[in-house]
């Protein structure tokens, strides 16, 4: 058996070449080693490649890449800053989801329960019907068939008694059939004097009242899912109650919930929380109003001075600025602070606090209010009753010293009596304010 040796130079033998791979260090176009680095084009060069950019910036190698080591040590450093915020986010987030899917379950068993409970109501007063109806129409039945059949027993009876006298009347009359006649005329005599009602005794009346147009409305209308688009961060709150707080006067809050993008929640119903917090750790109680159109107010009374707080939280998350910091004064202290106010030279300017730009407005829409005025002396509350107001039109003075409030919501003038100098000591502070008649 021949062996077959194939010579070193044979042309059917396949060789195979290895090339190494590049270098971090090589130029992946040429294959040379890399030493500058344009900024302009933001790659690095090797020599072949420095003459087609000749004319942009370069550097260094080693310095390029030690800058750049440099400028991702700082947005590194600021990232992992905020790794704790965005974890604690996504924390809450997640317990918010969790949170949002319990409420749907639980809100999917009411909606199934509650609809079971009517169908078994609805079918109980079907049977109440139904059995209403067989006991009537019994009753009923039974007093027309009593008098059917007495009718037709009497009918049958006149019907015989008649058949009998005609047949006796048609033969001839004889002592033998005297006692046959006097019997038949006593039978008739009884059916002359049977009292048979001619007249029906019971109607046949039976009717339904079934008012379905208002319960298929009310069913239309059944229910409903009641939800907001408001969050926290977006949401804020303002009013006199942040700025000056009086001891046992009523302070007001309002708070505007916002979306996400900032816009004003047109509806009501949000979860919202308000605690003030005394100095000794209690809470005081207030109320909260809401509006049903996006707004709430958050009246409370302060029983002292001291250092309050407000919270205000939006499903448990603090709104904007919260808590709030009170700033707590009494009536006589803004006698004095009225007083010192009165003595400051006209040249000295004073330094007034803008008014609040409307609450159902977007951030977006900010406007300046030109009325730069201080608060002199307060009167009433927001509400309805006595001494309460909703939407103020104007004031006027009488030269009784009586102030009169007209207010378009209430629709009532309201008379604040108050004495003639009280009055002409107010009005010569607000002269150049506002407009007051001395006399109506």
């Amino acid at each position: 058996m021949a062996a077959h040796q194939h010579s070193p130079d044979s042309s059917s033998e396949e060789c195979t070449v290895l090339e190494a791979p590049p270098t971090k260090d090589t130029c992946p176009q040429h294959g040379g080693k890399v030493s500058d680095y344009c900024c302009t084009c933001t790659r690095a060069l090797c020599g072949e490649c420095v003459p087609e950019h000749s004319e942009h910036h370069r550097v260094p190698l080693g310095e390029a890449l030690e800058q750049h080591r440099r400028t991702l040590e700082s947005p590194d450093g600021f990232v992992l800053s905020r790794l704790p915020q965005i974890s604690a986010a996504a924390v809450v987030v997640g317990e918010m989801v969790q949170q949002l899917t319990n409420q749907r379950a639980a809100i999917e068993e009411d909606i199934l329960s509650s609809f079971e409970d009517l169908h078994k109501q609805l079918d109980v007063r079907k049977s109440v019907l139904l059995m209403e109806l067989e006991v009537t129409f019994g009753l009923k039945h039974k007093v027309l068939q009593s008098q059917l059949e007495s009718l037709q027993q009497g009918e049958d009876a006149v019907s015989s008694a008649c058949t009998r006298t005609e047949e006796v009347l048609a033969t001839e009359a004889c002592a033998g059939s005297l006692e046959v006649e006097l019997d038949l005329k006593g039978k008739l005599e009884e059916l002359a004097r049977r009292g048979l009602s001619c007249q029906p005794e019971e109607n046949d009346q039976l009717d339904l009242v079934l008012e379905t147009d208002g319960l298929r409305k009310w069913i239309h209308n059944l229910g409903t899912i009641v939800t907001t688009s408001a969050v926290a961060s977006q949401s804020e709150a303002m009013g006199a109650g942040l700025e000056q707080c009086i001891v046992g006067l009523p302070s007001s809050v309002t708070i505007v919930t916002r979306d996400k993008s900032g816009g004003a929640c047109k509806s009501g119903n949000a979860i919202l929380s308000a605690e003030v917090f005394t100095p000794d750790g209690s809470i005081v109680d207030g109320e909260i109003v809401d509006h049903k159109n996006g707004t709430y107010e958050f009246v409370y009374v302060l029983p002292k001075e001291g250092d309050f707080s407000l919270a205000l939280r939006l499903y448990d998350q603090h709104i904007k600025g919260s808590p709030f910091k009170l700033n707590v004064g009494t009536s006589q202290v803004g006698e004095k602070t009225r007083g010192k106010r009165r003595g400051k030279s006209p040249g000295q300017k004073k330094k007034g606090s803008k008014r609040a730009s409307s609450a159902l407005g977007t951030p977006r829409r900010k406007t300046q209010n030109p009325i730069e005025d201080d608060l002199i002396f307060r009167i009433g509350t927001k509400g309805r009753n006595k001494g309460e107001f909703t939407n103020l039109q104007g004031v006027a003075a009488a030269a009784s010293g009586n102030i009169l409030i007209a207010d378009s919501n209430n629709q009532c003038v309201q008379v604040t009596p108050h004495s003639r100098s009280y009055c002409r000591e107010r009005l010569k502070d607000c002269q150049s304010k506002c407009l007051v008649r001395s006399q109506l």
